[in-house]
């Protein structure tokens, strides 16, 4: 380690240097803070994607504030048309004095989602305004008869997952070069898994026809565990390495190994996964982070709203949306039907108390033999019915009622995904975390830690070294 001279540090205190950015050094401070030395004095910052970025454009707080309000309108829009468009597939009840009325109903979340204006951006904050869409969409597009435990619940879940500091563990980093080779043995892994996979499905099928052909995918269940963290976590993790040290050729690697998923798996996320990494980092590229998490959702459901003209084109069916089905319905729309189905499903049945987590089941006396999406599946006919942590670890396993108390102990999970990341960028979290959100708005959270990669990416966060970002590596891969 260096040393700045002590007349440089505070209370005559030598000046440990960790690394370096643009030539400027700097030191951790309690985990997340830093000091760095500028212009011959010490500067506190409080957090990394602040030290990076010390000058903020004036108006950016103006254009966040309004981009905010363009997603309530869009959500609150959208719900209009998925009530339209789906009329035939959905079973929902609309607000008791229709869609003006919904207007009323969504004013206690917008007062709560004036949070994201000011709370520091983490993939706790990602993945929490991901969840403010859904449940505004909820509210608009359902009579929402628990809208109000809904709110509770989600400000039992932002309250942790975007506020609460928790320090890192104390767990060592890697060294950049041994990061770098394990990337390599990343995509390695990931071709290995990938091939293994391969032996028991491999068909590309058009978009409009997966579900003809998923529901005969069998894989055998370890496997099963290692395409969701490969897909979900390791490679998205190795795309936004390779991406933020400028190695193009591996980044390249990683994103087409993504899309060798597709044929396997046959899901929609598998298939748009390349595309959505690829548009998570040029938007980071081009803006703040916080402008980036909120313009993530907000492009893909503006585009969404646009195609609709798509049905005054001759030749169209009226009900083929294929954009707006993505982005608006698939996206948005059907975790929130989801929370709703649940609600109306457990209202009359038998809670679950968590035996729905594979391994509480051996202990736990279980109502159902079966997962929670096919059982709802089976009531409702709306294909299996997986849901995010609001509708199986809140309304599932207890009730509505008490729904905040679990959906609360959900946010210290992601609050210690913050601290796992806490000395990275904010831009390299967004970008390495973005299969991981989307996999939460549909799974339960304890699916989404161990079949869908999220406790992966957490180890891999805490374990990257934060020196990786000091200087822009050269090479290929």
């Amino acid at each position: 380690m260096n040393k700045v001279p002590e007349a440089l540090a505070p209370d005559g205190v030598p000046f440990v240097v960790e690394g370096y950015y643009d030539g400027v050094p700097y030191r951790f401070v309690d985990g997340t803070a830093i000091d760095a030395v500028v212009r011959g004095e010490v500067v506190r910052f409080e957090s990394f994607e602040e030290f990076v970025q010390p000058s903020a454009k004036p108006g950016a707080r103006y254009r966040g504030s309004f981009v905010f309000a363009a997603q309530i309108c869009v959500c609150w829009v959208s719900a209009f048309f998925v009530r339209i468009y789906y009329s035939y597939i959905l079973d929902v009840h609309p607000p008791a004095f229709g869609q003006a009325a919904s207007l009323i109903q969504i004013l206690p979340f917008v007062c709560l989602g004036f949070v994201f204006l000011f709370a520091r951006i983490s993939f706790g904050y990602f993945a929490c305004y991901y969840f403010f869409s859904v449940l505004l969409t909820y509210v608009t597009l359902t009579e929402a008869t628990s809208s109000w435990e809904m709110l509770a619940a989600a400000a039992a879940l932002f309250l942790p997952a975007m506020f609460l500091p928790l320090r890192r563990p104390p767990v060592p980093e890697l060294s950049v070069g041994l990061l770098r080779k394990l990337l390599i043995g990343a995509l390695a892994l990931s071709a290995v898994v990938l091939i293994v996979a391969a032996q028991y499905h491999f068909k590309f099928v058009s978009y409009e026809n997966i579900y003809l052909h998923r529901s005969g995918i069998v894989l055998p269940t370890p496997l099963a565990y290692l395409m969701g963290i490969v897909t979900g976590a390791l490679l998205p993790f190795t795309f936004a390495c390779f991406a933020f040290s400028r190695r193009w050729l591996g980044a390249g690697a990683a994103l087409a190994l993504l899309f060798l998923g597709y044929p396997i798996m046959l899901t929609k996320m598998n298939l748009l996964a390349p595309a959505w990494m690829l548009f998570l980092l040029l938007l980071s590229m081009w803006n703040g982070p916080r402008a980036t998490v909120m313009l993530s959702l907000l492009i893909p459901m503006v585009v969404g709203l646009l195609s609709i003209s798509l049905v005054l084109v001759p030749g169209l069916p009226d009900d083929y949306l294929p954009i707006f089905g993505l982005f608006n319905f698939r996206l948005i729309a059907v975790p929130a039907i989801s929370i709703d189905l649940y609600d109306r499903f457990f209202a009359t049945h038998p809670l679950t108390y968590f035996c729905q987590v594979s391994f509480l089941k051996p202990f736990l006396h279980c109502p159902y033999s079966e997962q929670l999406g096919v059982v709802l599946e089976r009531e409702y006919r709306f294909g299996t019915l997986n849901a995010s942590l609001f509708a199986t670890e809140g309304i599932a396993s207890v009730g509505p009622r008490l729904a905040p108390l679990s959906v609360f102990g959900c946010g210290l999970v992601l609050a210690f995904g913050n601290a796992c990341s806490s000395r990275l960028p904010a831009r390299f979290v967004i970008v390495s975390g973005g299969m991981a959100v989307l996999a939460l708005l549909n799974v339960p959270l304890s699916t989404a830690l161990l079949t869908s990669g999220l406790g992966t990416l957490f180890l891999l966060w805490l374990v990257m070294p934060r020196a990786y970002f000091d200087r822009p590596a050269s090479g290929p891969c």
